[in-house]
């Protein structure tokens, strides 16, 4: 049966795949085309062909990964034919084992993805999987340009109150744990610089409450009134602890205090240029 649509000659046709009864151009069915009802089935037959087995998990085709140094898996939904990919850690252990638990991840024994040994293929908590990245990059350097792709990819996200709970209860029960006891401590600090030197007796809560008042209790670098806070600090311009004398003390708040000596402070005791410092 023969019919004519906008000028065009359709045929009516069975589609090779599923059976159903569909409509072609002249043209295409002259071509050799015009066999399949839809770009569904005649990615199903092609997939189905010729040894291919792709479609469904279970009959994933692992390939390897050059640039990541690791096994992957692929394979062809049964509904959308849509291409899925997954590691193949986790492959296997879902076709086989069962479903990975929430959180956790498929991961390898050994920590060698290029071992897909079944019996070197394990399931990993959320804690031992945040525990090998940090191993991981333990000491790693980060260059600038990755560091501002970082800061780029952070700017407008905002963390939920519950994942700001989640983090305030691990940091917690890390440190309820002693795990900071031996971390960013002493030599292990970053701002180590060889041992603390403990201050002259001169250096006395009278001598520092005599800047504070000359300083009327306000920050000399942002302004900010410390009065009746623990924000109040006397810091030595110069950075000698011996120098005690009042034009070498200053009073600065606990912000702009940290932000000198994490820029390695100053060596002059100029308070103008202390300013222009921490600006």
């Amino acid at each position: 049966m023969k019919t004519s649509s906008r000028h065009k000659i359709v045929e009516g046709l069975i589609c090779k795949k599923c059976g159903a009864t569909f409509s072609a151009r002249e043209q295409r069915v002259k071509a050799g085309l015009g066999i399949f009802c839809s770009t569904k089935c005649a990615s199903l037959w092609n997939a189905q062909q010729n040894g291919k087995k792709y479609v469904g998990k279970e009959n994933g085709k692992s390939a390897f990964d050059k640039t990541k140094q690791s096994y992957y898996v692929y394979w062809f939904e049964p509904d959308t034919l849509k291409r899925k990919t997954t590691s193949y850690a986790r492959w296997y252990w879902e076709v086989y084992r069962g479903e990975v638990p929430d959180k956790y991840r498929a991961s390898y024994k050994d920590g060698n993805p290029l071992n897909i040994a079944p019996e070197n293929i394990v399931l990993i908590s959320p804690d031992e999987f945040g525990k090998a990245v940090s191993e991981r990059l333990m000491g790693h350097t980060f260059s600038d340009e990755t560091k501002k792709k970082m800061s780029e990819a952070r700017i407008g996200k905002t963390l939920s109150d519950e994942h700001k709970k989640k983090i305030g209860r691990s940091v917690h029960n890390r440190w309820k744990s002693g795990e900071f006891e031996t971390i960013h401590v002493g030599k292990n600090h970053r701002l180590w610089k060889g041992g603390v030197k403990s201050y002259p007796r001169k250096f006395s809560e009278r001598l520092k409450l005599k800047i504070k008042r000359r300083d009327k209790f306000t920050c000399q670098s942002c302004g900010i009134n410390t009065y009746g806070s623990r924000s109040g600090h006397v810091h030595h311009i110069n950075g000698d602890k011996q120098n005690c004398l009042m034009s070498n003390l200053i009073l600065l708040c606990s912000t702009c205090h940290n932000a000198v000596h994490n820029r390695c402070g100053l060596t002059n005791g100029k308070i103008e240029e202390l300013k222009g410092y921490l600006k």
